[in-house]
C-alpha cells in the first residue's frame, strides 16, 4: 500500500516488484484484491502516465514504447495514444517552440537537429514535418 500511495503501478509493475520479495501465489493474490478494490487499474495508470509524460513534452511513440516496458498491453497503449491525433502535432511544436524558440529553422543543419529532438522525444516523421510546416 506504500508503495501505491507514492504513484500508480501497472498491475505487472506492481507484480513484478512484488516478486522481488514474495511468493508467485501470494502476488497474485495481492495482485486481484488490489484490482478488485479498484487500488490497482491498468486503464487509469495509462491515462495518468501519458498526461505526465505529454506535459514533460514527450511524444507517442516514446511514450508507447514505456507502458509496453511496463507491462502494458500493445492494444490499450495505442487505444489510449491515439497515434493520428491531430493534439500531438501541438504537442510537437511546444516541446519545439520550449528547446529551440518560436521561429522555423532557416539552416539545413538546424533543421536536421530540431528533427532529431523531436524524433528522440517520441514523436512521428509525420508529426515532425507538420510541426516544421
Amino acid at each position: 500500500m506504500r508503495w501505491l500511495g507514492r504513484r500508480d503501478y501497472s498491475c505487472e509493475e506492481l507484480a513484478r516488484r512484488l516478486s522481488r520479495r514474495y511468493r508467485p501465489d501470494v502476488v497474485e493474490r495481492v495482485v486481484a484484491a488490489l484490482q478488485e478494490r479498484g487500488y490497482l487499474d491498468d486503464t487509469r495508470f495509462v491515462e495518468n502516465y501519458i498526461t505526465a509524460r505529454r506535459a514533460k513534452g514527450f511524444g507517442p511513440l516514446r511514450i508507447q514504447s514505456e507502458l509496453l516496458r511496463r507491462g502494458i498491453g500493445r492494444r490499450l497503449a495505442a487505444e489510449s495514444l491515439r497515434l493520428h491525433d491531430e493534439a500531438w502535432v501541438a504537442e510537437a511544436r511546444r516541446a519545439k517552440n520550449k528547446k529551440f524558440g518560436d521561429g522555423l529553422p532557416q539552416a539545413p543543419q538546424e533543421r536536421l537537429k530540431v528533427q532529431r529532438f523531436l524524433a528522440n522525444r517520441g514523436f512521428t516523421d509525420e508529426q515532425i514535418h507538420h510541426c516544421l510546416r
